[in-house]
């Protein structure tokens, strides 16, 4: 197991998967132990349930484990959405 795979194994709580090679990323990740796997039908939703998932002093990392053509015409468009919907979620009034 690779040494990035071992640090994945430690330091990952939840994982949520979208697009097209998230079977295989899911297949791989129970593999290695990983054991909250969550999937989403869109890139929006899957931003949502990141955000769910984490708690005070969780990180949310948008880390792509490969190209998203199926989704964005680039790396950079992925990139200003993911930080478009995180400043959105957090700066809409919440209802209690």
């Amino acid at each position: 197991m690779t040494a990035f795979l071992l640090e994945a194994k430690k330091r990952v709580k939840s994982l949520v998967l979208v697009g097209e090679a998230a079977s295989e990323l899911e297949i791989l990740s129970k593999k290695i132990g990983i054991k909250r796997v969550l999937r989403s039908s869109s890139f929006e939703d899957c931003v949502a349930k990141a955000i769910a998932e984490a708690e005070p002093g969780d990180v949310v990392l948008l880390s792509p484990a490969c190209t998203s053509w199926d989704m964005f015409k680039s790396y950079e468009e992925r990139g200003e959405l993911f930080k478009e919907l995180v400043r959105k979620h957090y700066s809409e009034p919440k209802s209690f």
